[in-house]
């Protein structure tokens, strides 16, 4: 008798030891997890900011939607913001981060693109 008691006990920690661990694995997961979320949206964040950024630097504030300015630095300090963007894009590690950040970087090329094209346009008729 006394053998059943101390097997069921000797069986009855080894369960729960187990169960001990399968809970610390799938919360050390879900902690990893959601650092490389957060990190991966921040990396998005900042991608997306360098990009208006880079535009800002470069936009005409007297002439919006026209030709950008005539200064080197600003053009220096553009390039710089979008070589800093290529080095943060690839730190965008999750797939849906990696769309948004696919889908807004579209909208700065077209920002970039139509903004001096348009004056370009005007000049030439």
């Amino acid at each position: 008798m006394v053998d059943a008691v101390s097997l069921a006990a000797t069986v009855a920690a080894g369960v729960s030891a187990a169960f001990a661990a399968v809970s610390a694995w799938i919360s050390a997961r879900t902690l990893r997890d959601s650092k490389i979320e957060q990190s991966s949206k921040h990396m998005l964040d900042q991608a997306v900011l360098s990009l208006e950024r880079a535009y800002a630097a470069i936009e005409n504030n007297d002439d919006p939607g026209g030709l950008p300015i005539r200064d080197r630095a600003a053009w220096l300090t553009a390039a710089r913001l979008l070589k800093r963007y290529e080095e943060i894009n690839g730190h965008v590690v999750l797939d849906g981060h990696r769309v948004v950040l696919e889908e807004r970087v579209g909208h700065w090329r077209l920002r970039f693109y139509t903004g001096r094209l348009k004056k370009q346009a005007q000049h030439v008729i």
